[in-house]
């Protein structure tokens, strides 16, 4: 038996995901997000991931705009202080959505 506790999205339709930090013109490097991978619950550890990575919830919220709910656990103390510096995510660039359809 597990002892992993069970993962539920916060809220309904939302993905968990992986979140790579970085600039994609610089080659995954730099303050930003470099791309967004759909993850498996089983990917979530206890400790932080002190490169530039973590694990957030990701959907569609009630006001129809995307939302990443970041998973504090997943993220260094390190990357939380260069990242996200004042409660705000840092980028250096906007991060270009690349439409499926």
């Amino acid at each position: 038996m597990s002892t992993k506790p069970t993962l539920l999205p916060p809220k309904p339709g939302f993905l968990l995901l992986e979140v790579v930090y970085g600039l994609v013109s610089r080659d995954c490097r730099g303050m930003g997000i470099c791309k967004i991978i759909k993850a498996s619950s089983s990917l979530v550890g206890t400790t932080a991931n002190p490169y530039g990575s973590s694990m957030a919830w990701g959907g569609i919220g009630e006001e129809g705009r995307f939302e990443l709910l970041v998973l504090r656990d997943t993220v260094s103390e390190e990357q939380w202080a260069r990242r996200f510096a004042n409660g705000k995510f840092v980028t250096e660039e906007a991060f270009r959505a690349m439409s499926l359809t």
